[in-house]
């Protein structure tokens, strides 16, 4: 929780704080630009792997090469999130990215770009913005209000899921008007202006290194023994693990498939869909960020989980675009509103092991999503229907949850 005299409630009335809380709104621009520079990065590789170097073949390679860096040492940055300056890594994380992509902007204009240096490229991005991500959700506490962590969060992580929306279409238009070195020169600038944000950041309590600090084994175990033995955390952790693996890329993956074996492969039929999703999220986002939900907080998740799990498994049964609409605008909103399990756990956790619990979150959401994509993938080339995988997906969702709901009434009664 911040102790900031800057942000007390007296000084700031309680609907319009975050919007006057400078450090806050220069911490959503930030994650607003290096959101979409990640997303206009692996649009631009994918389709130059596919449409140049017709080399489709590698396309899940690059992918994966970029997002296993993630998986892996995400909660490694939480850790040095625990230990070093928080706007620093931040920093030093866009900073790097940024050089690649204009290296890789600079290597197009040479025509020296093959499969090997985007491979290379896609890895070093991964380990980049591994350490990004912790660090920036370990940073929310510090600089808002306790009881505005809902609703900060809630900003923050809508703006992950937006952002997965727009960024292939503003990647397709910046392409369209330009070229590739041109797409990624501009992926640099997002990158740079987002870690200049980090110098109107002033924290009041970032990690410094001291003396005498456990190994890194013995940090990492910390981490993982503090949520274990933390019942609410252990559960929200758990949900967030099975929206990201069974639901994000099986629904992803599913709704251009379903246009193309359901809807008569209309390009119209496939931007309605995804309309649908995109206003979902965003009237979700709208609501909570003014109602700033802060009571029966965990029933309202685990409803919408259960929702969430239900609407996943009913699109396996669509046959019109306006069914699809419909299902895909109902979990737009409940995918959003499971945004507000991060305000919950970091309320649940002392400063001092933020870092290390956000990067456990961040591998949880973030880290998982890639893995989901290539389960999903799997399951395809096998020649399982993506209606059975929906089918499957969605109803292990909701079974979960309802049998969290119904047993575990700490998490049912958390706020």
């Amino acid at each position: 929780m911040s102790s900031n005299p800057q942000l007390t409630a007296k000084q700031k009335p309680k609907q319009y704080r975050l919007l006057k809380n400078r450090e806050f709104i220069f911490l959503v621009a930030a994650r607003c630009l290096t959101s979409l520079a990640f997303g206009i990065y692996m649009f631009g590789e994918s389709w130059y792997i596919v449409n140049e170097l017709h080399l489709k073949q590698y396309l899940g390679i690059t992918l994966m090469a970029a997002s296993i860096p993630r998986l892996i040492l995400m909660y490694f940055g939480g850790i040095l999130s625990d230990q070093y300056s928080r706007t620093q890594i931040m920093s030093v994380s866009l900073a790097v990215r940024a050089l690649l992509v204009f290296s890789l902007a600079g290597l197009l204009l040479a025509g020296s770009v093959s499969i090997s240096v985007l491979l290379v490229c896609a890895i070093l991005y991964g380990i980049s913005d591994s350490f990004f991500y912790p660090a920036n959700s370990a940073l929310v506490p510090e600089i808002v209000e306790r009881e505005d962590l809902t609703r900060a969060n809630f900003i923050l992580q809508s703006i992950n899921l937006i952002t997965l929306v727009a960024s292939p279409f503003l990647g397709g238009l910046i392409l369209g008007a330009a070229s590739y070195s041109g797409l990624f020169f501009t992926t640099g600038l997002f990158l740079i202006i987002g870690g200049a944000s980090f110098i109107f950041i002033r924290t009041v309590s970032s990690p410094v290194i001291t003396a005498g600090k456990p190994s890194i084994s013995k940090q990492f175990a910390e981490g993982y023994r503090f949520v274990r033995k933390n019942p609410i955390l252990l559960h929200f952790m758990a949900i967030v693990f099975l929206v990201n693996l069974f639901i994000v890329g099986p629904v992803n993956i599913a709704i251009p498939l379903i246009v193309e074996e359901k809807l008569q492969g209309n390009p119209l039929y496939y931007s309605f869909l995804q309309s649908a999703l995109f206003f979902g999220l965003m009237i979700a986002t709208i609501f909570i960020s003014v109602k700033n939900v802060r009571r029966q907080r965990g029933k309202i998740i685990l409803a919408a989980m259960i929702f969430s799990g239900l609407s996943v498994a009913g699109l396996s049964y669509i046959t019109s675009v306006t069914q699809g609409m419909v299902v895909l605008f109902i979990y737009g909103v409940c995918l959003s509103v499971s945004t507000i399990i991060i305000a919950m756990i970091q309320e649940h956790t002392p400063n001092e092991l933020m870092g290390k619990v956000m990067g456990l979150t961040s591998t949880a959401s973030l880290g998982l999503t890639p893995l989901s994509y290539g389960l999903t993938s799997l399951a395809l080339f096998f020649d399982i229907q993506i209606s059975v995988i929906l089918l499957v997906c969605g109803s292990i969702v909701a079974v979960i949850c309802s049998f969290i709901m119904v047993k575990i009434p700490k998490v049912r009664y958390a706020d």
